[in-house]
């Protein structure tokens, strides 16, 4: 958790004359200084009637911009060419009325915005393009979406950059190229007035998101205070809610009552309770799909408004009912998304493509077209996902089989560095023209690491200078095409401890473990409740199904458990090697009894 640090504003006081003469609005001024002029009339003449004033045209409503989800690649793209893709979901709706594409930017003042343009796209299709103005600050495209053009369900919302430089077109100089893309201007602007969203639990993937991609979720407290059965059974609704949502991200908090709980704001809210504690909250016998008292388990969705947010809802008369309606939002979250070819592959590549060991990958597989080369350089980027219990060392190695076809002059020195992870990893040289072919590049396993992986691969053609960087590049120099391949050796597993960052990121050892987990908090405060639910939220997105946590606050606990709670203000985070495993990383691994 990030702490804020409250500003301290110091006021200066005014005279209380000057208070006096700032607090009414200033009258009209004439030149005596004794209230406005009368109107002047002519001896013998009425006052003109007024002019009649034209109606105000209605004014549409506005509808919020509806944020993208955080996706793995970094929102800055770097070099000569770069692309980044995001999941969009839409409603029928909302995919009958189209909209508007909103991308906002910065980039470097090295971009010529002569010869560098950004252009977006939707489902593999171009649907407009701007030149990059670099070097004036954030700027915004803004594209038009017809009616029917997206698809209900999820669509890929591309962006492909082309940059070239203003006087240097060296292939050092292509390194000083990028442009950035503002998460908190960029997303998709539903046509007025369409309908909010979501106004089914269909359609709980079209909650709006807040900076930075991550869905909130606001846990409503229906009672005084939450016993460790309501705290365990929120827990369940709130992970089943994240993965029915599609979110990759969510962040929770607490809220009170129909004030606090379901104010209005982007995310959703979360009732699970029975349905004699959601009095004043909303009207029961009104909760979809079916109208009239609760008699059994129930599960609705109360649509939002500019007033309050979305409000999801799982009651019933007893606990057990609140179970089932619990269950029942799970098995909504099981079930298949659905959306473009497009869509579903950015929605499943979202946080890099997940690979097991033993898979053959080419780049068309992962989305990506041919790619020509006509400037000095060219820059693609794969992200891979590892099991977060694999074991990354020198024992195999990936190998990526190079698809190339040289259509001209590459120049003397030319080449294909490959990076993994930010470090060289293997290079190859280009050879004469005309070439074509397969070049075998390995990359050792060890410069991989649990979770995520990035592998870069970058093409440099140096050449003679042309006699100015906006003139348009000649013949295609080399294409890496689609065919080019990644096979990923079998991967060995293990759970290493104490290192648990990334095992803990795949929701390892808890998804696998045939042992409840037990969630501790041993001082309860709002803060750490919140901390508490958002990590059992994140773990069961990772894990990909709720993980059936038990609570404790105040109580010694067995076997494998989360601990959460404030670092004691003793210890100090630049100090990291002081500090107990237990308090520093926050979480406690089950002890094995000694034989």
């Amino acid at each position: 958790m990030r702490a804020r640090i409250p500003t301290l504003l110091a006021a200066l006081a005014l005279p209380c004359v000057l208070a006096g003469l700032l607090a009414g609005p200033a009258g009209a001024q004439t030149f005596s200084g004794q209230g406005a002029s009368p109107t002047m009339v002519l001896p013998g003449t009425a006052p003109a009637p007024a002019a009649p004033r034209p109606p105000e045209p209605r004014r549409e409503p506005v509808l919020p911009l509806r944020r993208l989800p955080a996706i793995a690649a970094p929102l800055r793209l770097w070099g000569e060419a770069g692309r980044l893709a995001w999941p969009l979901y839409v409603t029928e709706a909302q995919a009958r009325s189209g909209g508007r594409i909103r991308i906002g930017y910065m980039a470097a003042v090295s971009v010529l915005p002569d010869a560098s343009a950004l252009t977006v796209t939707l489902n593999g299709a171009a649907l407009g393009a701007a030149p990059v103005a670099g070097g004036h600050g954030l700027q915004q495209v803004m594209v038009e979406v017809p009616p029917n053009r997206l698809a209900p369900g999820f669509n890929a919302l591309g962006v492909e950059l082309r940059q070239r430089h203003r006087v240097d077109c060296t292939v050092a100089a292509s390194y000083e190229l990028w442009t950035q893309i503002d998460p908190e201007s960029t997303g998709f602007l539903p046509a007025p007035f369409s309908a909010p969203a979501p106004a089914a639990l269909s359609e709980l993937p079209a909650a709006a998101l807040a900076s930075g991609g991550a869905l909130p979720i606001r846990i409503v407290q229906t009672g005084a205070r939450m016993t460790e059965r309501g705290v365990e059974r929120a827990l369940e609704a709130v992970q089943a809610l994240a993965l029915a949502a599609r979110a990759g991200q969510p962040v929770v908090a607490f809220g009170t009552g129909a004030g606090d709980g379901v104010a209005a704001g982007e995310g959703l809210a979360l009732a699970a309770a029975p349905v004699a504690e959601l009095a004043g909250l909303v009207d029961p016998a009104a909760l979809g799909p079916v109208s009239g008292p609760v008699t059994g388990p129930r599960l609705a969705l109360v649509p939002g408004g500019p007033e309050r947010r979305a409000l999801v809802v799982a009651t019933g008369t007893n606990e057990a009912e609140v179970a089932q309606a619990v269950a029942e939002l799970a098995r909504a979250a099981a079930a298949p998304p659905r959306g473009t070819p497009e869509g579903l592959r950015a929605l499943a590549d979202a946080e890099g493509r997940r690979v097991s060991g033993g898979e053959s990958l080419t780049l068309a597989d992962l989305g990506l077209p041919d790619m020509p080369v006509r400037g000095r350089s060219h820059r693609v980027a794969v992200d891979l996902a590892f099991p977060a219990d694999v074991m990354p060392a020198d024992y195999d190695r990936v190998v990526l089989d190079l698809d190339l076809l040289q259509g001209g002059d590459v120049g003397a020195g030319a080449q294909v560095v490959v990076e993994v992870n930010g470090r060289n990893a293997a290079s190859a040289a280009l050879g004469r023209a005309g070439g074509s072919g397969r070049r075998s590049v390995p990359l050792p396993l060890g410069r991989f690491r649990p979770g995520l992986n990035r592998i870069v691969i970058k093409a440099e053609l140096p050449g003679p200078a042309p006699e100015s960087c906006a003139e348009e590049p000649g013949p295609v120099r080399l294409t890496l095409r689609a065919g080019t391949r990644l096979t990923i050796p079998p991967l060995a597993p293990i759970l290493r401890q104490p290192a648990l960052a990334q095992p803990l990121a795949g929701a390892l050892p808890y998804a696998g473990s045939a042992r409840r987990p037990t969630l501790v908090v041993p001082a309860p405060d709002a803060d750490s409740m919140a901390a508490a639910a958002t990590l059992a939220a994140r773990l069961g997105v990772a894990a990909g199904r709720p993980l059936p946590f038990a609570f404790a606050a105040a109580r010694a606990v067995e076997g494998p458990a989360v601990v959460v709670g404030p670092l004691p203000v003793s210890f100090h985070i630049s100090e990291p090697t002081r500090l107990p495993s237990i308090s520093y990383a926050g979480f406690c691994l089950e002890k094995k009894k000694s034989k």
